[in-house]
């Protein structure tokens, strides 16, 4: 994680040499106010990696680099400004900001915009990305839908096929930073390279479903909806025996997940490593919270 903050901070000083060509053209000679853009896109930038580092914000780019043999170094960059856009727009959507945590995000998202305009992208990344967004469209919306059918669940069964539904839907949010460099080390995503996606979505799944687990307390604070809550408060069901049935899903799908290319199958393997790593450390925190209000 800390390559990946480094790489990306390192975009400051590119940020602060263009804040300078404006203010020049702006014929504003004004030290004071060069300290002050200074001070707040350092600030816009440390807010958000410092979620990272604290868990708070999770990095798509940090665990497709992670198990990817051979990342290429070409699209890293380009990777990180996706991975700070949908961060940002995450939490103006969802938390509670204070009205100086909005600026520096807007400032932030600005920045990275600019950056990633000035990007030299391959034509067929840049179709995935357009794809990318109007898919975050769709999940957004989806998974207010499956909500509502979960809550009107009451077959441990029905209910586990709805979870399945929301995190198959909910880990396509991974798919363009997994395609990125699959583009730039294959050319393209062909069946055998899909499955790397896929095995990228498996992992993602049981990520988020532990990151919805260990954000119980703060979606509890601030009057959050989240799956795990809506199972947690129904008093008709053993929402811990649920979800203990429902992280071994996607290990499930990972054996029946296999290529025959080497290099591929690696990939492939190393997401399965971090997807029982996640489903261990769930299980370890599911037994050590409450059993809610019931």
């Amino acid at each position: 994680m800390k390559n990946i903050k480094k790489e990306y901070e390192s975009t400051v000083q590119d940020t602060l040499h263009e804040l300078n060509i404006v203010l020049d053209e702006l014929m504003i000679e004004n030290p004071e106010i060069s300290g002050i853009l200074k001070e707040i896109t350092h600030s816009s930038v440390n807010q958000l990696t410092e979620k990272w580092i604290s868990g708070r914000k999770y990095v798509r780019t940090y665990f497709i680099k992670k198990a990817l043999i051979n990342y290429p170094k070409k699209g890293l960059s380009l990777s990180i400004q996706l991975d700070v856009i949908v961060n940002i727009l995450d939490d103006l959507l969802d938390e509670e900001l204070k009205k100086m945590e909005k600026v520096l995000y807007i400032v932030e998202f600005l920045r990275v915009f600019a950056i990633f305009n000035k990007t030299r992208i391959n034509p067929k990344i840049s179709k995935a990305i357009a794809k990318y967004f109007n898919e975050l469209i769709c999940i957004a919306v989806l998974e207010d839908v499956f909500y509502k059918m979960i809550e009107n669940c009451h077959e441990d069964d029905e209910i586990i096929n709805n979870l399945i539904k929301v995190y198959d839907c909910r880990s396509n949010d991974i798919d363009i930073f997994a395609q990125i460099p699959l583009f730039e080390i294959y050319g393209g995503v062909n069946k055998e390279v899909s499955k790397i996606i896929t095995a990228a979505r498996y992992f993602r799944a049981i990520n988020l479903l532990k990151k919805d687990l260990g954000d119980i307390n703060h979606d509890i604070e601030h009057n959050t909806t989240s799956v795990i809550l809506i199972l947690r408060e129904n008093d008709r069901i053993d929402y811990k025996s649920i979800l203990n049935k429902f992280s071994d899903h996607y290990l499930d799908e990972f054996s029946k997940l296999k290529s025959s290319k080497k290099d591929i199958q690696t990939s492939i393997s190393n997401f399965e490593k971090l997807a029982i790593k996640d489903v261990a450390e769930f299980k370890k925190k599911l037994e050590d919270i409450s059993n809610g209000p019931h």
